[in-house]
């Protein structure tokens, strides 16, 4: 027998007499990969595949009339049924479907939901996994473990998560000038899994288990259980999750903080204005005034905002509101930057609206005429940084161009001979220190920037890109801006920055149990020592993973904690204290740490640690190295977990990572680690970066896209049921929207029929579809409407806006959507099945 929760393979290569629960090969499944067994033979074990023909390729072949984008049309063989390999769709479908209704209580005990499925977290003493996801919910008692399975233990954080589906808000606790209470010796805060003890007198800490005295403040007598009579009172000893109100000793010099600001550093040079990025930039930041974080609802919101400009100068711009119109001053020594005005540089976008709007109006035709084109965005950086360092806020830089004067001058060192080889690493790395001591400045000041990038050659965006990472921004990269294709997105990401729940002057310290320690952090933000993270902004959206060890054996049957506390800055000023606290149950078995192993944080962890090393590691080698932790992890689970008798060939996945070698090949083939000298270091670093700041769910849809039939969804659903993205689910009279939440592709067939055509796309026929269309129009009739709703209801789901691109059947507008087509073959990239075919030959030469 096999043992439950996995699924079974046979070898590539020579045929089998079907086992018990097999499937014939070419025989049609079920999707999942759950095969129903040969009439009379006993139920199937769950995810079972076919066995491979003799010298017959495993991958299955394209549909009769239909061609993979970049394959040559080849006839149809006989293979492995697609649908019979584990597919992400149906795990999603069957997990959504087992918490529609029902929410997840967060100390189940069970694993937690997919971070893909939607359902309501109920918090009744352990942390949601919104905002503490663990790779493995079976902590192991000992690093043997861990290296037996090469499974990591490791955290996703996502401190500020916005509940989800109406779920209540993190419960605000204020203990007044006495703080929160916490322990002596770990300094952790306290939980639900603290134990009182002598009558309410003293408290275990559930951390490093020494016993501390409860304030005079804080006391209260037990009932008969132990558990203390206010308990129903006191939330941070009934939820996992809780935000203390800081005393003044939180405070950065024992003082109140003030509310942050938002600084703007615009480009002015001559491609800023050429492009239209200028008069974008003006339109947007002019729209969005409106949208700034709100104290009270239906009261004007306190935000102070500033507006530098640069060229191969830096421009001041005075906003007090007293002026009938703004006043510019500048400064044309670079080199010896300093602020020229105190008064009105910070204006209130209530108070100052008239002005600030005037300003906005008048900067395109201010600059229209300008021949300069060399902005100095180093000296640009330094100005937002003392404009802004009194009280702490965030920069939005917008820059076109390499600096190439000015402070923080670089040089052009794309190589393109270097793409595709072991030197290419070098282009990752920044090429001075300037931009990261820069960053890193900013980041003791509070000052938080997302860096917008406009280029149309080469920017060096690891340079660039590391100021940005250093205070816990973004980079957003807009190559060959088009205020028209360009415009929308735009508007959409700074409103995204504006309207998420932001902080700023933050630190992080994650506590463990006895035993365990935090080793290894990513994400975008600074470390000066081996424990506190510090951030000059963070928002909902901000995500890093840690990696924890083993400093002595757990105790069996035991529980493992793990308590992450935030302190930082709100919008509205005030000092806060964000505590959520992790338990988990101590396993000693490898299958119980199969069982409780969670595929969504490993992926993260995984994708976060792999374009960290990436840096300084060969793209060839981390790539190999990283399929080699997927065969040994599966092997490890084949040659330990399965029951005696197994049949030799099989090829056995453990249930909770039977996706593992799928979203293995997605992530080889991603843009930050794909092999070949086609993608520049530009954009692969972007991805990097991109990747770095990710959280479960959108790092799920980035490297699984998801793939959607338009041309008969008439359901009452807002979005289509998904399907999976491969060009033989494509039929040549449908039409298809993939996405990866980055962007996304509208596909038509070949053969779409011309009334669905006309009534979308505006279009007489196939022939005459507007690849270059940026946006579908506004038609009067269902159908249009339909698809511009399914358009927009996935847009809403995304935390990054995705812009849409046209894509027709057999044309050079395809290309991109070919790539996205993940389970397909692409290049030198194997299909889902050769590489799961490949996994399988591994897992066998190490068991010979």
């Amino acid at each position: 027998m096999m043992p439950p929760n996995s699924m079974m393979m046979p070898p590539p290569g020579g045929m089998m007499p079907p086992q018990s629960g097999m499937m014939p090969p070419n025989s049609m499944a079920p999707p999942g990969g759950m095969m129903p067994p040969p009439g009379g033979m006993m139920p199937p074990q769950s995810g079972m595949m076919p066995p491979p023909m003799n010298g017959v390729n495993m991958m299955a072949p394209p549909m009769p009339g239909v061609q993979q984008p970049g394959r040559p049309a080849q006839p149809a063989r006989r293979g492995i049924d697609p649908d019979s390999v584990p597919s992400p769709i149906v795990v999603m479908e069957a997990d959504q479907e087992k918490f529609k209704g029902v929410p997840y209580v967060t100390s189940c005990g069970l694993n937690p939901p997919l971070a893909t499925t939607k359902t309501t977290y109920k918090d009744d003493g352990n942390a949601s996994p919104l905002v503490m996801r663990s790779t493995l919910y079976n902590v192991p008692c000992s690093d043997d473990l861990v290296k037996r399975t090469q499974v990591p233990l490791s955290l996703i954080i996502q401190p500020l998560a916005s509940p989800t589906n109406g779920a209540e808000p993190v419960p605000v606790v204020d203990h007044g000038s006495e703080g929160p209470v916490r322990c002596r010796r770990c300094r952790a805060y306290l939980n639900p899994r603290v134990l009182f003890v002598d009558g309410g007198r003293r408290f275990q800490c559930n951390l490093c288990n020494f016993t501390s005295e409860v304030p005079e403040h804080y006391f209260c007598n037990l009932d008969h259980t132990g558990r203390r009579h206010d308990i129903e009172h006191r939330p941070e000893l009934t939820h996992a999750s809780v935000e203390y109100i800081a005393t003044q000793e939180y405070c950065k010099n024992q003082k109140a903080p003030k509310a942050p600001v938002w600084v703007f550093v615009v480009d002015v040079s001559y491609n800023s204005v050429q492009s239209g990025l200028l008069g974008s930039v003006s339109q947007a930041i002019r729209e969005l005034l409106d949208s700034f974080p709100l104290l009270f609802e239906n009261e004007p919101s306190p935000a102070k905002i500033s507006i530098i400009t640069f060229d191969s100068a830096v421009h001041f711009y005075n906003l007090s509101p007293t002026l009938s119109q703004p006043q510019m001053m500048v400064v044309p020594d670079v080199n010896d930057m300093f602020v020229p005005l105190h008064d009105g540089l910070l204006a209130s976008v209530t108070q100052s609206r008239e002005v600030i709007e005037t300003l906005l109006d008048r900067l395109p035709h201010m600059f229209a005429n300008t021949r300069d084109t060399e902005p100095v965005l180093g000296a640009a950086l330094q100005a937002g940084l003392l404009a802004a360092r009194e009280s702490g806020g965030r920069l939005l830089v917008f820059n076109t161009t390499l600096p190439v004067a000015g402070p923080g001058m670089l040089k052009k060192r794309e190589d393109v001979s270097l793409l595709g080889t072991d030197k290419e690493k070098t282009l990752f790395k920044p090429q001075d220190k300037f931009y990261h001591g820069l960053g890193t400045e900013c980041c003791k000041a509070g000052v938080c920037a997302d860096l917008f990038l406009f280029p149309n050659s080469y920017i060096d965006v690891a340079t660039l890109g590391d100021f940005a990472a250093a205070t816990g921004g973004s980079v957003y990269r807009y190559p060959y801006f088009k205020s028209t294709y360009d415009g929308e997105k735009l508007i959409a990401d700074i409103r995204r920055i504006i309207t998420r729940y932001t902080g700023c002057d933050g630190m992080m310290r994650l506590r463990c149990s006895t035993g365990l320690r935090p080793t290894d952090f990513y994400g975008c933000f600074t470390m000066n020592n081996t424990t506190d993270i510090e951030f000059a902004g963070i928002t909902s959206d901000t995500c890093i993973a840690v990696q924890v060890r083993h400093d002595d054996k757990l105790p069996e049957n035991g529980d493992a904690h793990f308590q992450a506390a935030l302190l930082y800055t709100t919008t509205s000023g005030q000092r806060r204290i964000r505590v959520h606290t992790l338990s988990l149950r101590c396993a000693s078995q490898l299958a119980d740490l199969y069982r409780g192993s969670d595929m969504d944080a490993l992926l993260t962890a995984t994708c976060k640690m792999a374009v960290t090393e990436g840096l300084t590691t060969p793209l060839a080698a981390l790539r190999q190295r990283l399929g080699e932790t997927c065969v040994a992890t599966l092997a490890c689970y084949r040659n330990h977990c399965t029951a005696p008798g197994t049949p030799a060939g099989q090829l056995i996945l453990p249930e909770c990572l039977k996706l593992l070698p799928l979203y293995t090949s997605c992530m080889l083939r991603s843009p930050a680690l794909r092999p070949g000298a086609d993608t520049g270091s530009d954009e692969r670093t972007a991805h990097m970066y991109r990747i770095r700041g990710m959280g479960p769910v959108e790092i799920m849809h980035y490297l699984y896209p998801m793939l959607y039939a338009v041309h008969e969804f008439e359901g009452e659903e807002e979005i289509p049921v998904p399907v999976r993205p491969s060009y033989l689910r494509l039929k040549e009279h449908g039409a298809y929207i993939l996405e990866n939440g980055q962007e996304m592709v509208l596909w038509v067939g070949r053969l779409c029929p011309p009334s669905w055509i006309q009534q979308v796309l505006g279009a007489a026929s196939f022939q005459s579809i507007e690849v270059q269309m940026t946006a579908l129009p506004v038609l009067s009739n269902n159908l249009s409407e339909r698809v511009r709703r399914i358009v927009a209801a996935l847009r809403a789901e995304r935390p990054t806006f995705m812009r849409l691109s046209i894509a027709k059947q057999k044309d050079v507008s395809e290309a991109t959507f070919g790539r996205l087509l993940v389970e397909d073959k692409h290049n030198d990239q194997m299909s889902y099945v050769d590489f799961l075919c490949h996994v399988h030959r591994e897992i066998q030469a190490q068991k010979g």
